[in-house]
């Protein structure tokens, strides 16, 4: 028993109101932190994590409240703080890391002074020593030439770069407790180590507290003392991580570990499912000698994909791995022709895309969908569920509205979510659940290539895995080609046919995903494998 706790929390009930109904999202939550110390929630999209997470530090949304219960820091009791009140502590004492590094990052403003902001309020520094400050913080966070990020904007970054820099924001002020809501959801594995040993030394020198939330049982197994496993809003299993790991008591608990994908299970993918009448060097997507630079804002180019020559056969898919800017992102934007290469040329069913006009490109990405990697930004929040699906069917005229409606009924079926899901906005929903929205408005025309960006950084490992079976099962049924970039080297194991490696844009290393799991030839692939963390969820 922890008795003396810099956290504690006790009965802590929290409601939201929609549309007049008062719904209770968390019933009776209670748990300790002790200075020093790391705690995981770990549970299913929608059990509660982020609410807890959100009433820790004031930022519930707005049709949130705190119904019941108490919130004790540091012997402080800010159950019924104010803004004012928690925007002495925010920062200071307790550092978030954010879910969301699109939304939670200023458009208007360069990174550098974003991070440099924190310094100048808590610390007093001067703009020119808090700029110095904000680009030792961007290095320490793992980003490469953080003089030039900093002068950056955060739509100039990837997503994992995002959130490194949310990170360092978070750390700045070396605050007491640090909140980090699913930090490590869009990092690959390497940067994903970094910023957690940098997160475990801060610990150790400063006695600082962190609260971990996470759907990912590998990095809570690998950071975490003490894990709370939390279902439909209430806590079912509490103890020491290694104990519920090795021998959960929970049925709940014993349905996640189920789930979690294991790094060392073998490849059970068939081979890639020809169309009738194909031959086996039948090809969906080549890419020859493409090459794609961007302009840098204090001069000069980056070049984001350097010479990369690969294709896709018909009906396999074909795994992208590596870094966050790496050129994952950009090699598949440029596939769907959403970026245009600075050279090379890409056929897609063995037509030339440069000499294709405005009517054929929209012909082709009828053919072509993608799942982008932050559900949070590709979902329009004015539209209800059911017409964000149905958008892709009215856009190209299939089906009546009677049709399009049933479509959509199907389509939330096959992803999981109930069929009341349809009237609801995507800010009403999980993380988790938007992704699944996102996937389901993908498949709704189905296409013959799916484009598929980290589709399931943002889910639980029990909804990942049913979606990564929704996919296979949509590959085997309708002979879709796959295009799945993920950072989650155990995922793409399970999904992919063929694997292709990349660093700083190069084209590291392409083959058969066993031979490229078994027996890397590259020593980048090496060391992404050695990076995997949770080695006891998958020895």
């Amino acid at each position: 028993m922890i008795t003396s706790s810099l956290l504690s929390v006790r009965d802590l009930r929290i409601s939201y109101t929609s549309r007049g109904v008062i719904r209770e999202a968390v019933h009776g939550v209670s748990f300790d932190i002790a200075a020093g110390e790391v705690v995981a929630i770990v549970g299913e999209s929608g059990s509660g994590k982020t609410t807890v997470a959100q009433s820790l530090i004031g930022m519930l949304a707005h049709n949130g409240a705190i119904t019941g219960g108490s919130i004790e820091f540091d012997g402080l009791n800010v159950t019924r703080f104010g803004d004012r009140a928690w925007r002495g502590l925010r920062g200071e004492s307790i550092g978030l890391v954010p879910q969301d590094p699109t939304v939670s990052l200023n458009p208007v403003m360069k990174i550098g002074s974003q991070v440099a902001e924190p310094l100048r309020i808590h610390r007093n520094m001067s703009k020119s020593d808090a700029a110095q400050e904000a680009v030792r913080i961007l290095r320490e966070a793992g980003l490469s030439d953080p003089e030039a990020r900093a002068e950056q904007y955060p739509h100039q970054l990837s997503g994992g770069m995002r959130q490194r820099v949310l990170i360092g924001m978070a750390l700045a002020c070396t605050p007491r407790l640090v909140i980090a809501d699913e930090p490590t959801s869009a990092l690959d594995v390497t940067v994903q180590r970094h910023i957690l040993d940098h997160i475990d030394e801060l610990i150790s020198v400063h006695d600082t507290a962190m609260l971990l939330i996470t759907h990912d049982l590998a990095v809570a197994a690998d950071r975490a003392q003490r894990l709370i496993v939390m279902s439909r809003g209430e806590i079912v299993e509490e103890g020491r991580a290694d104990d519920i790991l090795s021998r959960p008591g929970h049925p709940y608990t014993q349905k996640l570990l189920a789930a979690a994908p294991s790094l060392s299970t073998p490849s059970v993918r068939r081979p890639p499912v020809l169309a009738e009448g194909s031959s086996a060097d039948d090809r969906v997507v080549r890419l020859e000698h493409v090459t794609k630079q961007f302009a840098l804002p204090a001069g000069g180019t980056l070049t984001a994909v350097d010479d990369v020559s690969l294709d896709i056969r018909r009906g396999e898919t074909l795994g992208v791995v590596g870094e966050s800017g790496s050129g994952k992102s950009t090699l598949a934007r440029i596939v769907l022709q959403l970026e245009k290469q600075t050279s090379g040329e890409v056929f897609i069913d063995g037509e030339r895309m440069s000499e294709q006009g405005t009517r054929g490109l929209r012909a082709l990405r009828r053919r072509m969908q993608v799942v982008y990697q932050n559900p949070y930004a590709s979902l329009d929040p004015r539209y209800t569920v059911s017409a964000i699906i149905e958008e892709p069917l009215r856009a190209f005229r299939v089906g009546s509205r009677r049709d399009q409606r049933t479509r959509v009924v199907e389509l939330l079926d096959r992803v999981s979510l109930p069929a009341d899901t349809a009237r609801r906005r995507a800010e009403e929903l999980s993380g988790g659940q938007r992704q699944r929205v996102a996937i389901a408005r993908a498949l709704a025309l189905s296409p013959e290539l799916l484009v598929c960006d980290e589709p399931t950084s943002a889910l639980d490992v029990s909804v990942q895995a049913q979606v990564l079976d929704l996919l296979t099962e949509l590959q085997q049924d309708l002979g879709v080609t796959m295009l799945f970039i993920s950072h989650d080297l155990a995922v793409v194991r399970q999904l992919s046919h063929r694997v292709a490696v990349m660093q700083f844009g190069v084209l590291r290393e392409l083959g058969e995903v066993e031979q490229i799991f078994s027996d890397p030839t590259h020593p980048y692939t090496r060391e992404l494998l050695a990076a995997i963390p949770g080695k006891e969820l998958v020895a």
